[in-house]
């Protein structure tokens, strides 16, 4: 993908998904309001040239909710029926900011059809202070509030959501997304992850995308 110059407004360039700011047209000012800038695709494009969704350095626009739809799996496995009849932690993938935890399970629910569900859960929490989230997504925002947050992820949709970490970007619900980062300042490049409003530093996508494939490779091998 060919490089655009900077805009006068935004100053950004895109790369493959990843919206870099060239230090050079940076002013400390803006360094210091912009802590990172992300740029992210929905988990069915391409790298050979599909749209990326991304608003680079602009937040949603209007009242944010006060809290985010549940997955299906999150809803199913906190019924008060429902009881977890198998799990089995995957892994860990940790910086200095925060923690993910990747636990694969299986959730029963007698009284309902379907009366089973399975997918996998992402404990997330961040390590030290709570950091500013002051990010350009209404969900990301809301769960990096959170010290502590849970992300569940159906079967069905972990391949797919898999396939879209390894190519930089993942979406599990809307605005809710696993994506990469680049942050260009004083002629320094970092890079890292954000699962869903927590901050990775220097993690890449496939160590996150090693993990969902292990725990696909545990659920088919679990009884049904």
């Amino acid at each position: 993908m060919r490089l655009e110059p900077p805009s006068k407004e935004g100053y950004f360039q895109l790369k493959l998904g990843v919206v870099v700011m060239p230090p050079q047209r940076m002013s400390m000012r803006k360094i210091s309001k912009l802590v990172f800038s992300l740029a992210v695709c929905l988990a069915g494009c391409v790298v050979s040239g599909a749209p990326f969704v991304a608003a680079p350095g602009k937040q949603q626009q209007g009242a944010p909710p006060s809290e985010l739809p549940p997955s299906p799996l999150e809803a199913f496995a906190s019924r008060p029926t429902a009881r977890v009849i198998w799990s089995k932690k995957i892994g860990s993938l940790e910086s200095s900011e925060a923690r993910a935890t990747v636990t694969a399970l299986i959730v029963e629910d007698t009284t309902s059809r379907p009366d089973v569900m399975r997918g996998l859960q992402i404990d997330l929490a961040h390590i030290g202070a709570t950091p500013s989230c002051d990010q350009i997504y209404w969900a990301w925002r809301i769960m990096c509030q959170r010290a502590n947050a849970a992300v569940y992820v159906e079967e069905g949709r972990l391949e797919a959501v898999r396939n879209g970490i390894q190519r930089g970007a993942a979406e599990l619900r809307p605005y809710e997304y696993i994506s990469r980062y680049e942050r260009r300042a004083s002629w320094e490049v970092s890079t890292g992850l954000i699962v869903c409003g927590y901050q990775f530093s220097d993690r890449r996508p496939s160590e996150l995308a090693a993990l969902f494939t292990r725990a696909i490779a545990e659920l088919k091998a679990a009884s049904r």
